[in-house]
């Protein structure tokens, strides 16, 4: 019976484990099975969802490098890229410019070689003419001597008729050779002028090869950076093809885990219906054992002691039966548990091998982005670089123009005045040899009809004349001065220019100034002046006057160039030994000024509604500075630096001030503030003397 009542209670015991899930394998197994398969199915759904880290990290790689490549591919295929496109159209406005030129060139058409040509043609035509007129006069000067000739030999003749015809003669002559004089003149400003349209020629074809230098020049920066942007695309493609890498191994990673989880579940569900079986067994056994008892209780109970006995030895297998199967459920217990340990350390090294991937991926995604900005930067300091070598190229071409301009303008004056001092020394001669000629045959005429007067108080009376107007004959000066030039030589008929008479005193610097300026420049207005011979030396004066109508040559006509020039006298108020007669110098017409002013540079100034300001700097704590706005009046400028008001003389101003609007009110040091890498960021201020242009 009581074999029977603990057989009983083992069975239901062991049915209650099962039933309430406290059966430890069975709930071990159970807890394993709902684990791995809790693992596959989170596992799973990162996959469909994307919210696995790795793989969604490695997909976003992919796309951006996927996008970066096909962004400035689509760029260079449309031509869209602001770098590229700015190159290439520097490079065709360079290439435009230098056909243009060539075009003009090759067709003689540039306002130089035009300009050349029209004054060399109109020479040629002055020359022309002159050498007509020369003929005329030549072939009056021989009839003249014919005419003259044939009267000497005429026995019939009066003296007066020969001193008539010898006079028409003379005066022929005299106008035959001023004429020659013309002519030669004009043949030499012919040949000159065909050497001016000879540097006209080299100066253009300088200009030209400047233009195709811009258009090298142009055209490599074109090809350096269409190189820069495909180097750029190789690049961006193979950072493509390396995050397509990196996410196919995070892909077979995931799927090598996602493969493990799925194993794992398929052998916790194995180890769940071994334990099952298991218990199925284990329940089986105690329901036979329960059914022995019952018939070995029922045996023992109507059967004799020694069956009782039986049962009783019965009993006692069953019990070892019971230790038996109990042992084995603990071995098999301990086993699922060692599985399940097993289990937990494979998800560990399985997660601690994606975390180490995951953070590869992570570093190779950083170094990725730390090359690309490091590629960008180095492109944009080479544009940088390029675009400074291209200013400078620019500002260098630019300033050997007006170099050129200059030099040129010198020599146009240079030559203008040149050619009046030839004219007017040309015209003096021919004049002074008309004169003296004139002179010396009316006192042969006197002379001789004073010789053959009938009586010797008429001679006397008219030598007397003749003394009289010998006496008028005598050079006087018509001004006062000092004589700095003797050409006049004792016994000898003057040829030209005799003496040269200059007030010392009173100097005046002759000049001219160009149509556009004719408006600004004003009678009375001050000038500043510096001549080679005086150093560093300034003095001043003041425009006495302007002519009226351009400069003209000897033909009365208006000398082109450039532009039309007026010529100018400025009387020097300054005295000093320093300057001297005849030494070449140069002006500036001031047309305003600010005396003892407090200037910055005009870059300095800013404007809003409230009116002008500048940014002025002051020390502040650690080393740094504290920027403020200060409000200021603007008046007269230089073009580099304008007077202010509302400023003390000292103060640090900020240059370049509207890359710094933004720094107004704070606390910086000057790494933060020097966004011009060149130069300094502040401007000191200065007192300035007068100023003006």
């Amino acid at each position: 019976k009581r074999n029977l009542d603990k057989a009983q209670k083992d069975y239901d015991d062991y049915l209650a484990e099962i039933e309430n899930n406290t059966n430890t394998a069975l709930s071990t197994a159970k807890r394993n099975l709902d684990k791995a398969q809790k693992d596959y199915d989170d596992c799973l759904a990162e996959i469909e969802n994307n919210t696995n880290t790795a793989l969604s990290t490695a997909e976003r790689n992919l796309a951006k490098a996927q996008k970066d490549y096909d962004d400035l591919k689509y760029e260079l295929d449309n031509g869209t890229n602001l770098q590229l496109s700015s190159a290439k159209r520097s490079y065709e406005t360079a290439l435009e410019n230098y056909e243009d030129y060539k075009e003009m060139m090759d067709d003689d058409e540039t306002a130089e070689l035009l300009n050349a040509a029209a004054a060399l043609d109109k020479a040629d035509d002055a020359y022309d003419d002159a050498v007509k007129l020369r003929n005329s006069y030549k072939s009056e000067m021989e009839s003249a001597l014919e005419a003259w000739e044939n009267i000497q030999d005429n026995p019939e003749a009066t003296d007066v008729e020969k001193n008539k015809a010898e006079q028409k003669y003379n005066t022929a002559l005299g106008k035959y050779n001023s004429q020659v004089t013309i002519v030669e003149r004009l043949r030499e400003q012919s040949r000159q002028l065909e050497d001016a349209y000879d540097k006209a020629y080299d100066s253009a074809d300088m200009t030209l090869k400047n233009y195709r230098t811009s258009y090298e020049n142009a055209k490599d920066n074109y090809d350096l950076v269409l190189q820069n942007l495909e180097d750029q695309l190789a690049a961006y493609e193979k950072a493509l093809a390396d995050s397509k890498d990196a996410y196919e191994n995070v892909k077979t990673s995931v799927d090598t885990e996602l493969a493990t989880y799925e194993k794992a579940l398929a052998d916790s569900k194995d180890a769940y219906e071994n334990a099952k079986s298991g218990v199925d067994t284990q329940l089986a056994a105690y329901e036979k054992a329960l059914a022995d008892s019952k018939d070995a209780y029922e045996n023992a109970k109507s059967g004799t002691d020694t069956e009782l006995a039986t049962y009783e030895k019965a009993l006692a297998d069953s019990k070892d039966a019971y230790e038996n199967a109990k042992s084995s459920v603990d071995t098999q217990l301990a086993a699922y548990e060692k599985a399940l340990a097993d289990s937990k350390d494979a998800y560990e090294n399985a997660k601690t091998g994606a975390d180490t991937e995951l953070a590869t991926y992570e570093k190779a995604l950083a170094d990725a982005k730390d090359a690309y900005e490091n590629a960008k930067s180095n492109t944009d300091d080479q544009l940088a670089a390029y675009k400074k070598a291209m200013d400078s190229a620019n500002d260098s071409y630019t300033t050997a123009l007006e170099n050129v301009d200059d030099q040129t303008e010198v020599y146009e004056i240079t030559l203008t005045r040149a050619k009046r001092a030839l004219e007017d020394a040309t015209l003096a001669l021919s004049n002074a040899k008309v004169t003296v000629e004139d002179q010396l045959e009316n006192y042969r005429i006197a002379y001789d009809n004073a010789k053959n007067s009938a009586t010797t108080d008429l001679s006397d009376y008219q030598l007397a004349n003749l003394y009289s107007d010998l006496e008028k004959a005598t050079v006087k000066a018509p001004i006062s001065g000092t004589v700095t030039a003797v050409y006049a030589k004792e016994d000898e008929i003057p040829n030209g220019v005799m003496f040269v008479i200059e007030d010392t005193d009173n100097l005046v610097v002759t000049s001219t100034v160009k149509a556009y300026d004719y408006e600004k420049v004003k009678k009375g207005m001050k000038v500043k002046i510096e001549t080679d011979a005086s150093g560093d030396d300034v003095f001043y004066g003041v425009v006495d006057s302007i002519a009226p109508t351009a400069a003209k040559d000897a033909s009365g006509s208006v000398i082109y160039t450039n532009d039309s020039e007026f010529e100018t006298v400025v009387v020097i108020t300054d005295k000093s030994e320093r300057l001297h007669i005849g030494v070449t110098a140069r002006i500036e017409y001031i047309l305003d000024s600010a005396e003892n002013a407090v200037a910055v540079p005009e870059s300095a100034i800013l404007s809003d509604d409230t009116g002008s300001y500048v940014i002025v700097s002051a020390d502040a704590a650690d080393g740094k500075v504290k920027l403020s706005r200060t409000k200021v009046e603007c008046g007269v400028s230089d073009g580099i630096y304008i007077a202010v008001t509302g400023l003390e003389e000292g103060a640090k101003v900020v240059d370049n001030a509207e890359n710094y609007k933004a720094f107004i009110g704070k606390e910086v040091s000057l790494s933060e503030t020097d966004l011009n890498s060149s130069g300094d960021a502040f401007a000191q201020m200065m007192a300035m003397g007068p100023m003006g242009r």
